[in-house]
């Protein structure tokens, strides 16, 4: 039978389309498998932590799947943005929560994980609106609401920021990761830090879990001129196919401590401390410190205490108080003690990391627990006058951004060092950064006298900063002084003078303007001399103290505090008018009255004794009374019977109140 042209052709197209479809369907079948392998592949990844390769999978797996299959789409778009969040590519990790928001997967979760990425973005504002719809849903969650407060915080910060100087270093960044420098050296001209550097390696596998070269020490030193050379990777064998960093050094620069982490080949695992010494100008291999006797807890981020005492570190060790704490061993005479926790004045139920004493004894960490900016911020820790509590504070911007801020190092005494951050890094890559307050000064200026308004020419002032800088000078003849303090710095001054007990300021220079200038009197109270206390006040005719007298007698109260080895006198008088007998008894009552608000303020009775005086001890006109009333009284006038009988009535009131005053007197513990 004869097939037409046209039916051949029918059969002919027929026969075409069909093998087109089976080698479509079999592409598709091809690639499903490939995607359900990569997603498994993905997901394995995921769990040991080799986070770069595991997003760029769930990347793959997500562009091939189906929008109709909407919860897989959103579990790996879920997936994707926790690995991105991991190594700190925030923009791709908001956009995979994003995309998860979008696809209704674990909605509450979501909510909040973008509110979080926006504010490490520095998306205050986004980051705020996003948070309070959550937060109407769940009022009470603690991470939202630290959250809004680090928000308004972080916008204060950056409209009043610090007086530092921060810069991007040229000299020691490479096209990847550069962190935690330490600067050592008695001159302060030798640099450590870690780095991902990959100019020095002709071959090297990329780390899964950063996606880049394992980490190295590197090293860099000032030349005659003070200026920082190109950094080359640490000279010995200390440097590995695994990851070795952020270290310290003992002050003699020959033992140093270190971080360390195996390489893929030997199979990645938990970040060990380990120890280096120096041998010639060389460090050799290093061994791995085990603090708890085993390989199983987290322990990196050295740092030694100013009196290399104590080694303190990082650990996630169960017992602390969150994710990752601050601990401390003692390492005296080579002898490794047992670690403790630095409690919960440091740490937070988030992370604390890279510990680092400056020279004077302040302490520095990072963290994301404590109020901040975004990710994890520098925090300066002091101890409190009685050495038992630390006083924690944030160096606030610039020093500080959205970014994660941390491992920062000073030059010696100097207000300029290094730190690292990831801002203004879209892959999260840290870069370090070079910081320093300009040599700037600014003027504290003002007078020593006594309660009385006398000069005090031969009083000396006395100024401690907190970088251990000590100043002392005297005021000029007229009663002046002026002093140029530094910025970026705490003071505490003190005026003393012979006869006298000394008065005290404290100042910080941290966050000023550079055009602030301060105005400080020193006013010191004489020992063994009667001092008014103005503003005493009682019940007409009575010895009852009223309201208005408190203040005055806080300030009295301050002063028994502040030198507690003193004892006084409080006396009371009256005017002339009256019954002799009637004034001395009621001068002794309101004295007694005096006393008995200082003991309820918690001052020792031993230590105060009432006198009454009645009208037995008229007032001697000082220098400051004189100059109140000019017109009719001179220093050195005494206000008695006689005196006051000679001046018009408006004047005789004025003297008699004058005449009416408590006082006292420091009888002994100068």
């Amino acid at each position: 039978m004869n097939i037409s042209l046209e039916t051949k052709r029918k059969n002919s197209c027929f026969f075409c389309n069909g093998g087109v479809l089976l080698l479509a369907l079999g592409a598709m079948c091809i690639l499903m498998g490939c995607n359900r392998a990569n997603y498994i592949q993905a997901k394995e990844k995921h769990q040991r932590g080799e986070y770069f390769e595991a997003a760029n999978l769930y990347r793959k797996v997500y562009a091939h799947t189906s929008s109709k299959d909407k919860r897989k789409k959103g579990e790996i778009a879920f997936s994707m943005g926790e690995c991105y969040e991991k190594i700190n590519y925030l923009p791709r990790a908001l956009n995979g929560y994003q995309n998860a928001l979008r696809y209704r997967v674990k909605d509450s979760v979501c909510a909040f994980r973008v509110a979080q990425i926006l504010y490490r973005l520095g998306k205050y504002q986004q980051a705020t609106q996003n948070l309070k719809e959550y937060l109407t849903l769940y009022p009470n969650h603690r991470e939202s609401n630290a959250i809004l407060t680090g928000s308004t915080m972080a916008q204060q910060w950056k409209e009043t920021p610090t007086p530092y100087i921060v810069k991007k270093s040229r000299v020691l960044n490479s096209r990847r990761s550069d962190f935690s420098p330490l600067i050592v050296g008695e001159f302060c001209d030798n640099l450590y830090y870690t780095s991902s550097n990959d100019r020095f390696s002709k071959k090297y596998t990329k780390s899964p879990v950063t996606g880049v070269k394992d980490y190295d020490i590197f090293f860099s030193k000032k030349n005659e001129k003070g200026i920082w050379t190109k950094p080359e990777p640490i000279g010995g064998e200390l440097n590995t196919k695994g990851d070795e960093g952020v270290v310290t050094l003992t002050g003699n620069k020959s033992k140093m401590y270190l971080s360390c982490c195996k390489d893929a080949e030997s199979g990645y695992g938990k970040v060990f401390l380990a120890i280096s010494q120096k041998e010639g100008e060389r460090w050799g291999k290093y061994t791995p410190l085990y603090l708890w006797g085993d390989s199983t807890t987290m322990v990196a981020h050295p740092a030694l205490s100013p009196d290399e005492r104590y080694l303190y570190f990082v650990s996630d060790r169960i017992g602390g108080y969150g994710g990752k704490d601050i601990w401390r061993v003692s390492v005296e005479e080579g002898t490794i003690g047992t670690p403790e926790n630095l409690g919960p004045q440091i740490n937070t139920e988030k992370d604390e990391m890279f510990p680092y004493f400056r020279s004077n004894g302040e302490f520095y960490f990072s963290s994301n627990g404590w109020v901040g900016m975004g990710g994890l911020d520098i925090f300066r820790a002091r101890h409190s006058e009685n050495g038992a509590d630390w006083i924690v504070e944030n160096m606030k911007y610039p020093i500080n951004s959205c970014g994660d801020d941390f491992g920062i190092t000073f030059e010696g005494t100097a207000e300029k060092g290094f730190f690292s951050s990831s801002r203004n890094d879209g892959k999260g890559w840290d870069h370090i950064y070079s910081f320093e307050i300009p040599n700037t000064k600014i003027l504290v200026e003002g007078f020593v006298v006594d309660r009385e308004d006398y000069i005090l020419p031969k009083a000396t002032i006395r100024v401690v900063g907190n970088d251990g800088t000590i100043i002392k000078t005297m005021p000029k003849v007229d009663g002046t002084y002026s002093i140029l303090l530094d910025y970026g710095k705490s003071y505490i001054m003190q005026a003393v003078a012979k006869g006298y007990l000394g008065d005290r300021h404290q100042i910080s220079t941290i966050a000023h303007k550079k055009d602030t200038s301060y105005i400080r009197d020193f006013v010191l109270t004489p020992v063994n001399r009667s001092v008014s206390v103005e503003n005493i006040y009682y019940e007409f005719g009575k010895s009852t103290l009223l309201p208005t007298s408190y203040a005055a007698l806080d300030n009295l109260v301050e002063m028994m505090r502040s030198f507690p080895t003193i004892s006084i006198e409080l006396s009371s008088h009256t005017d002339r008018k009256g019954n002799a007998s009637y004034n001395q008894r009621l001068s002794l009552e309101r004295a007694k009255s005096v006393v008995s608000y200082l003991i309820e303020k918690g001052i020792s009775p031993q230590r105060l004794s009432a006198k009454g005086y009645g009208s037995s001890v008229p007032k001697k006109v000082t220098k400051k009374v004189a100059s109140t009333y000019p017109d009719f009284l001179h220093e050195g006038d005494v206000l008695s019977e006689d005196f006051i009988k000679t001046l018009p009535p408006k004047q005789q009131d004025i003297a008699d109140q004058l005449n009416r005053r408590t006082e006292f007197r420091i009888m002994s513990g100068e």
